[in-house]
């Protein structure tokens, strides 16, 4: 799933919405952090992110035209969910998915606040 509930075009990383960690932890299944980065000339990519109130399907099209999209997919440790809270594991999460993400693009803000 995507903690963060919505998208942006990847310039923050959101707060992850620590409600969405509960199954982990009532099954007792590790979490395992992904982090996903699109390297683009320009620094953000253009045409990846789904932001806004754009139709899916114009979005979708403009995508699948595109001739070629890197895509970088960071797999961090995975994080053991039963020894913490909804909260706690929320935040090591997304601590996680920041630090992938660092040696990619400039320190993202850790209070989550949104571009849109």
């Amino acid at each position: 799933f995507f903690p963060e509930g919505t998208t942006t075009d990847g310039r923050d990383l959101r707060r992850f919405h620590s409600r969405l960690f509960g199954a982990a932890i009532h099954a007792s299944s590790p979490v395992q952090p992904l982090a996903l980065h699109y390297p683009h000339a320009e620094g953000i990519n253009p045409v990846v992110p789904f932001i806004g109130d754009h139709p899916i399907i114009k979005h979708g099209w403009k995508v699948l035209g595109e001739k070629v999209i890197e895509a970088e997919i960071i797999v961090c440790n995975p994080i053991q969910a039963k020894q913490f809270d909804r909260k706690t594991l929320a935040k090591k999460a997304h601590n996680a998915v920041n630090r992938a993400l660092v040696p990619r693009q400039t320190q993202l803000p850790q209070n989550g606040h949104n571009l849109t």
